[in-house]
């Protein structure tokens, strides 16, 4: 795998946790009969730009299916702190109207 920002080879382990479920997944009846998924929880920082990141498992399909539950946009805990943070870095490179911010390269998952 490699990084999500500089695309370098992540090769430091910085801590496993173990394995679980998809969170947020609402399970139907015919998915109680069958295995649940797991996937390994392990975290991985880049030897580059110290980016700590997870290792990826699973296809962005997979663990958010049309019924996933949480959706960042409807949760007030962390649109105050994406606000908060915005203006803290506007001021921080002070940032106006006419700063030209640029998406440096697209996260894409493993599928």
């Amino acid at each position: 795998m490699n990084c999500r920002h500089c695309n370098a080879e992540l090769t430091i382990p910085f801590i496993d946790l173990g394995v679980a479920p998809p969170s947020n997944a609402y399970l139907t009846a015919e998915d109680l009969r069958a295995p649940e998924r797991w996937y390994p929880l392990r975290v991985m920082v880049c030897s580059e730009c110290r980016l700590v990141q997870t290792e990826d498992y699973a296809c962005a399909e997979d663990l958010f299916r049309p019924d996933y539950a949480y959706f960042s946009s409807t949760s007030t805990t962390w649109l105050e702190h994406a606000a908060k943070y915005c203006a803290m870095i506007r001021e921080r490179l002070s940032l106006t109207q006419s700063s030209m911010v640029m998406k440096l390269r697209q996260m894409t998952g493993i599928c």
